[in-house]
């Protein structure tokens, strides 16, 4: 699943499993890159793919209608942590 090959967008489908909605956007200079990727890539591809329903005004965002079908990815993934690359899956309670 393309949707979730990349790291970031992995973070934030992984920190949705745990809270009803995450704010992806920390804010600062050095994150400002991170953020225009964020908002130009990997929240519209998310969205595009029902993964997560953003809100571009409060900045947050929820789970979509069809997140149940990374969410058992992203369940296998994490059993099989053991032979996947260190960095494949995030830190605990890192988004973005």
């Amino acid at each position: 699943m393309h949707a979730l090959s990349d790291e970031r967008r992995r973070q934030i489908l992984i920190a949705l499993r745990k809270e009803e909605q995450v704010r992806p956007f920390s804010g600062g200079e050095a994150e400002e890159d991170g953020a225009i990727q964020l908002h130009h890539v990997h929240l519209p591809l998310l969205e595009k793919h029902d993964l997560v329903a953003w809100n571009q005004e409060t900045g947050t965002v929820k789970r979509g209608s069809d997140f149940e079908a990374a969410e058992s990815i992203l369940t296998a993934l994490e059993a099989r942590s053991d032979v996947l690359p260190d960095d494949y899956l995030p830190e605990e309670g890192r988004i973005c």
